[in-house]
């Protein structure tokens, strides 16, 4: 592997035959009691019946309270198919959905107070699976006001901690395998709810420098290769000081989705750029990874 600069007539990129000419359409959801609750849109996941799952969170400041919601939507024309309501308060807790998935069995996976699977795309009628607790050190961690609504001087405020299982990147690598990145991104996670675990450990991370000034990468893109499905591409940026670089590492797949191997050592190590971070990354002709640094245009690796 090495690489090269973007040369179209060498790569051989084809030429755009057809122009779309799109059309969007704003779909929204009107609420008249808008001031005194508000919903909260958190995620969207494509699901493989062609619906889209949303997640949001539902704020009631006339109660002091907010739920978690599952919404299953139609496309293009945003119609509710079906909804679930978390009952996530626990002893003055508010426990929030972030990122729900859909696993490659056709289950949706979530998880807010505790580890829910829905049986399909039927979250309706409530989960067929839960675990009994969270792993609370998994959560971040916070707090949120409410003005007491019983106040007429309106200074006085009701105080509830909030915890959220944060990913940033998630999504199910092999059966029952979850990989995810939480909100910083500086960590690679490994979750088995095979056995209704929701307490992550950490696979992979790298860390640099002195104990003074150590530098962390961050994991902005993990996925699997379409053609060589036996490694994964794992894109690290790093901004330090104004200062950026960008590395492509590829892992065996295999290995990296096993729960007891560590650690877990790329195969190759390529520096992209020392001045610019990878924001995407596509494969091309069996041959070639395109990873777009927006600013610097488009690195192409042979």
């Amino acid at each position: 592997m090495g690489l090269k600069f973007p040369r179209p007539d060498s790569v051989n990129f084809p030429a755009v035959q057809n122009k779309l000419d799109f059309n969007f359409e704003e779909c929204q959801e009107i609420d008249a009691s808008r001031g005194k609750q508000q919903k909260i849109g958190t995620s969207i996941f494509s699901l493989k019946s062609g619906n889209i799952l949303v997640s949001y969170v539902w704020r009631d400041d006339q109660e002091s309270m907010i739920k978690s919601c599952l919404a299953i939507y139609s496309v293009p024309k945003l119609k509710l198919v079906e909804e679930y309501v978390f009952d996530s308060e626990l002893d003055g807790t508010i426990y929030l959905i972030d990122s729900p998935i859909q696993l490659k069995n056709g289950n949706i996976f979530a998880i807010c107070d505790r580890l829910y699977i829905f049986d399909g795309e039927s979250i309706s009628k409530g989960p067929k699976i839960t675990s009994d607790t969270i792993n609370n050190t998994q959560c971040e961690t916070c707090t949120i006001n409410f003005k007491d609504p019983d106040d007429i001087f309106k200074k006085r405020e009701i105080i509830k901690q909030r915890r959220t299982f944060r990913t940033d990147f998630i999504f199910e690598a092999k059966e029952g395998i979850i990989l995810y990145t939480t909100s910083n991104n500086r960590s690679i996670n490994l979750l088995d709810i095979a056995n209704l675990n929701t307490e992550g450990k950490v696979v992979y991370k790298v860390i640099e420098g002195t104990d003074k000034y150590k530098d962390q990468y961050e994991f902005d893109i993990i996925c699997q290769s379409e053609y060589y499905p036996e490694h994964l591409y794992v894109c690290a940026n790093k901004e330090f000081r104004d200062t950026y670089e960008s590395l492509l590492l590829i892992f065996d797949y295999d290995e990296f989705c096993e729960y007891n191997k560590s650690p877990k050592k790329p195969l190759e190590k390529i520096k992209v750029s020392s001045s610019q971070n990878v924001f995407a990354l596509c494969e091309y002709d069996k041959k070639f990874l395109l990873l777009d640094t927006i600013i610097n245009g488009i690195y192409i690796i042979d």
